[in-house]
């Protein structure tokens, strides 16, 4: 079984892996920023996120990362952390480990106490995989949030900090 290695995310590499990132996180972006440079983004989400991490193969650490995720803080929502995630085709390697490892992750960042209320954000409805892989690591959807970007349905998701209900 493979087994992801998550590791604090440097900007180089972050920046390396903005060229092979799936079509639908590319597309997600895009629709979110209204911007094609996938680089200058992603860069842009390093600088301004709290926390973010690369997953890379367990057993050959010198891999490229396929998997980034980060958390940011918007003013809007001060007691809410915006969770975001992109990947490279070769999570499908490793999607068993990703999925295993994503709610002891999500603990981890609850844990911090920097988000009283939990980790929240949007997905693109077309990115099907997303939204699968969002319900299967326990994520609610609760009704009346969903929005519009530029056209294309976005859905809203959260993960509540169970120690704050």
């Amino acid at each position: 079984m493979r087994r992801v290695l998550w590791t604090p995310a440097g900007l180089d590499e972050v920046c390396k892996m903005a060229s092979s990132v799936r079509a639908a996180d590319k597309r997600e972006w895009e629709t979110v920023t209204g911007s094609k440079d996938m680089r200058s983004q992603m860069a842009k989400a390093h600088a301004g996120a709290r926390i973010s991490f690369v997953g890379r193969d367990f057993d050959n650490v010198t891999d490229d990362p396929y998997v980034y995720y980060g958390v940011t803080d918007l003013p809007a929502t001060p007691e809410w952390g915006s969770i975001w995630l992109v990947a490279t085709p070769r999570v499908r390697l490793f999607k068993g480990s990703v999925r295993r490892s994503a709610p002891e992750r999500i603990q981890w960042i609850h844990d911090r106490g920097w988000y009283p209320k939990g980790l929240h954000n949007v997905v693109d409805t077309r990115n099907k995989k997303h939204l699968k892989w969002l319900t299967e690591i326990g994520a609610e959807f609760p009704e009346g949030y969903d929005r519009t970007v530029r056209g294309v349905a976005f859905r809203y998701f959260r993960f509540p900090n169970v120690r704050s209900l």
